[in-house]
């Protein structure tokens, strides 16, 4: 009810203000039309004075009614925080793939590295040669027996017979050796002994060689 009494009562005063508007306005001055050719106009024709249509009222706005709150606006204001996703985020379905392999674990440094050449190998100490096989001892000769001094020889007695003594070759093999007989010529039978010398030594250089 308030609501329609409220636009009856727009309306009449738009109807009224219309009114008072058209009562202020001048008469509009006749409209004639000039004759046509060959044509007289009719006589004591009254002026056609068209009067102004009337004013339409403008349409009634619905106005929203007074102690009405206003709409609530849509935008949140300044300040405010956004509202939070209805939607949470999708989760994956699938897990990640575990790493089979353990990562290598890292060595650690070394306090002496190795060379990178191994230092060259001394030659081993030539074999001591053996020493030369000593000859075996050679007996030691008999000691000459000493000369007895010859008697003079006569012209009756024979020659005494030439002693022999043994010699050792280089083959090994003991041949005689004969000894000269004591000279008559001094008597002391010094050539002797110097032969069964010089034979002694004769086999020892044998041996050595």
């Amino acid at each position: 009810m308030a609501l329609h009494s409220l636009v009856l009562f727009l309306t009449i005063s738009l109807s009224l203000l219309s009114t008072h508007i058209n009562a202020q306005q001048p008469p509009s001055p006749p409209t004639t039309t000039p004759p046509a050719a060959g044509n007289t106009p009719p006589a004591n024709s009254p002026p056609t004075n068209n009067p102004p249509p009337a004013n339409t009222p403008p349409p009634a706005t619905t106005a929203p009614p007074a102690g009405n709150p206003p709409p609530a606006p849509t935008t949140p204001p300044a300040g405010n925080p956004p509202p939070a996703p209805t939607t949470p985020p999708p989760t994956p379905t699938t897990p990640p793939p575990v790493p089979t392999t353990p990562p290598p674990a890292p060595t650690p440094p070394a306090a002496n590295p190795p060379p990178a050449t191994p230092p060259p190998a001394t030659p081993p100490p030539p074999a001591a040669s053996p020493p030369p096989a000593l000859p075996p001892p050679t007996p030691a000769p008999a000691p000459a027996s000493p000369v007895s001094p010859s008697p003079a020889p006569s012209a009756k007695s024979p020659a005494p017979a030439p002693s022999t003594t043994t010699k050792i070759t280089p083959s090994g093999l003991l041949t005689p050796v004969e000894q000269p007989t004591a000279s008559t010529t001094d008597g002391s039978g010094a050539n002797g002994g110097v032969s069964v010398g010089l034979a002694a030594l004769a086999a020892g250089f044998a041996l050595l060689l």
